[in-house]
């Protein structure tokens, strides 16, 4: 495609094709603003994406996953309506990406946040927040708990999930393959 076309394709085709088109150049540009200007300010919101299934509930309707995964939550009283009423209580899968919060002062319990764990970064849900301040994570899909998740430091904590962008994971990996986190 020529200079001449990519600039009549934005500027002159109202086709659905040509609005259409347009609309993804625009929000294209508009992610990769967000990335340089990110990095460049160290802004507190960064785009973050999940690269395992720890928080994918296997496609599962919430009473099912529940059923396969409650007696854990329950270890640490979380009834069944308590995480219902979570943020994401559908999980979610290695093919979403999200906008991330850089401020662990507010984190509660049911939250998700990013922490940094021998030199990888995860995406599990708060479950427990000890009188010491420290947290234990899960990850919603794991069928147990990893060393790593039951004594996080606020030191750890990088940001909190507060919103989900679906099958965004693919954009994030091309521009920003760094922030794949498991």
């Amino acid at each position: 495609m020529t200079k001449s076309k990519f600039i009549n394709l934005l500027k002159n085709n109202r086709t659905a094709r040509g609005v259409a088109f347009q609309l993804l150049f625009g929000i294209l540009i508009g992610i990769f603003l967000l990335i340089i200007v990110e990095d460049i300010l160290y802004l507190t919101l960064g785009i973050v994406s999940q690269s395992s299934n720890s928080m994918f509930h296997n496609n599962l309707s919430f009473d099912e996953y529940w059923d396969e995964q409650g007696k854990l939550f329950s270890f640490f009283d979380i009834s069944k309506e308590e995480f219902k009423s979570f943020p994401f209580s559908n999980g979610f899968t290695n093919k979403d990406g999200f906008i991330a919060h850089k401020n662990s002062k507010r984190i509660k319990e049911g939250d998700i946040i990013v922490f940094e764990s021998n030199d990888r970064f995860l995406v599990h849900r708060v479950i427990y927040i000890w009188k010491d301040s420290t947290l234990s994570t899960k990850g919603d899909g794991n069928f147990g708990f990893l060393k790593e998740e039951i004594n996080i430091s606020s030191d750890q904590v990088v940001s909190e999930v507060i919103f989900r962008i679906p099958y965004f994971s693919y954009l994030v990996w091309k521009f920003k393959p760094e922030t794949n986190l498991s």
